[in-house]
């Protein structure tokens, strides 16, 4: 090791290596300078001070001082009950606020209150909630009137002092213990603003939230945002909705339906047990009727389990053509063709026709009944119609009639909730289907298994249909 030594006036100066506060100094080199700070003598037990005596509290002690605190005793009692010094009562005193005290922003500036974050427990409660009763405001409103202590109040009440300074800080205020208007942050729209956004919005029910706000940019000082504009729309009672899907009408068709309507709207429940609804749908291999919806943890999207498979022109179809009325299922049959008019007729012929023979002969004497189909070209093709116009007046003459249907007019036969209804059902059948021969099992195991209440509520249902048509002028319907 080197040192260097430089002469000044007699006095000598060095540098050495660090060392540790305790190393001993170097002999001839460096002087003693002694402890770096004050003497001190070591402390022997006997010169300690005890817990009891200082801030240090027992666990006992400190529940012992809080309970006191919660009956309203003075700081220098609970110092003499307990054992300990006042200053150590007003730590724990002001410790318990700072845990229940929240912070408040009131005109730009940060401001910190002292209130219940969380309201106390008491055993006589069930469950208690973050805001007082109107029973417990009136208690304090009376303690305020009475000159009681705000301890006082706070352990009649069973709430924090800090919940009992604030609403006698407002009793005093405004004699009044509700909410003070024009309270917290202002808003940004006005009414004016608030009624302009629900006009527009059912004025022309696409209109995002984008385009109001660009709409507001061009004439408000203020610009809401998008979440407010959407926020004061759901307040109006106009939140995003999904539109339903409903097949265009023109104006001749509405008129038909509301003819249409005109002319059944005297018919009753039991007159409509008497008719034979019939269709044909189509029935996917892979159906889904409903919202798929899965659990999966974040960046778990793309694994085999949770994906749902598709398969293209979804792995098949069959067509099938089916009725029913009020009392239980008609015919099923498969298409497995191209649906024409020289099919249909063929399903009149040995399916349509015969089902109604069936429920005439079955019915009492006098009861007519009446075949429904709708206005599909293979439906009103001139050999089908002829088919049937021969059977009304000559063999079921009296007995049998045909009903006139209104075109785009789905929402008035009920076979199609049917439709959905057995489509549902398929879809929720395990084990899934692999083939269409096995889908047509399925499909007609479910066709005999349909429940006749369900049945009787479509049926029975259609005086409903026809006045939710006159109500909405010949536009579609909820059905």
């Amino acid at each position: 090791m080197m040192w260097r030594f430089n002469v000044v006036r007699s006095s000598v100066t060095w540098r050495r290596r660090r060392r540790g506060s305790t190393s001993p100094p170097l002999v001839g080199i460096e002087l003693n300078p002694g402890p770096k700070g004050k003497a001190q003598r070591r402390k022997t037990p006997g010169d300690r001070v005890s817990s009891s005596a200082g801030h240090n509290l027992t666990p006992e002690k400190s529940k012992d001082i809080e309970l006191r605190l919660d009956h309203g005793e003075s700081m220098s009692q609970i110092a003499r009950e307990v054992g300990c010094k006042v200053e150590a009562v007003k730590r724990r005193r002001k410790r318990r606020m700072i845990a229940e005290s929240v912070v408040t922003y009131r005109g730009g500036h940060s401001k910190r209150t002292y209130g219940p974050r969380k309201r106390a427990k008491h055993d006589d409660d069930e469950e208690r909630t973050e805001k007082l009763t109107s029973e417990e405001k009136g208690e304090i409103k009376y303690g305020v009137k009475r000159g009681d202590s705000v301890t006082k109040i706070a352990a009649t009440v069973g709430v924090s002092r800090v919940s009992v300074y604030k609403w006698k800080w407002r009793y005093e205020r405004s004699l009044n213990l509700e909410r003070i208007e024009g309270s917290g942050r202002p808003r940004v729209t006005s009414a004016r603003q608030d009624r302009a956004f629900a006009f527009a919005s059912e004025r022309d029910p696409r209109l995002t939230a984008v385009e109001l706000q660009k709409q507001t940019k061009e004439s408000a000082l203020r610009v809401p945002s998008v979440w407010t504009i959407r926020r004061r729309l759901v307040v109006a009672g106009l939140p995003g909705r999904r539109p339903a899907v409903k097949p265009a009408l023109t104006r001749q068709q509405k008129a038909a339906r509301v003819k249409w309507a005109k002319k059944h709207l005297p018919l009753t429940e039991d007159d409509w047990e008497h008719v034979l609804w019939s269709d044909e749908t189509p029935v996917p291999l892979f159906t889904n009727t409903r919202p798929l919806w899965i659990h999966r943890r974040v960046g778990k999207r793309f694994r085999p389990e949770a994906t749902t498979k598709t398969v293209k022109h979804g792995g098949g179809k069959i067509q099938v053509w089916g009725a029913f009325h009020a009392n239980g299922v008609g015919p099923l049959k498969r298409i497995s063709q191209t649906m024409d008019g020289k099919i249909y007729h063929g399903i009149l012929v040995a399916h349509a026709v015969p089902k109604m023979r069936e429920l005439i002969a079955q019915s009492p004497k006098g009861t007519k009944w009446t075949f429904q189909h709708d206005n599909d070209p293979k439906h009103t093709a001139k050999k089908n119609r002829r088919y049937l116009d021969s059977k009304v007046i000559g063999e079921l003459k009296q007995k049998m009639d045909i009903m006139e249907w209104p075109s785009q007019s789905p929402d008035l036969n009920p076979i199609e909730n049917l439709w959905r209804f057995l489509k549902s059902r398929l879809g929720n059948r395990l084990p899934r289907p692999s083939s269409l021969e096995q889908l047509w099992q399925y499909v007609k195991e479910e066709w005999e298994k349909l429940p006749l209440v369900y049945l009787r509520r479509l049926a029975r249902g259609m005086p409903r249909r026809v006045k939710a048509v006159l109500e909405a002028h010949g536009n579609s319907t909820k059905y």
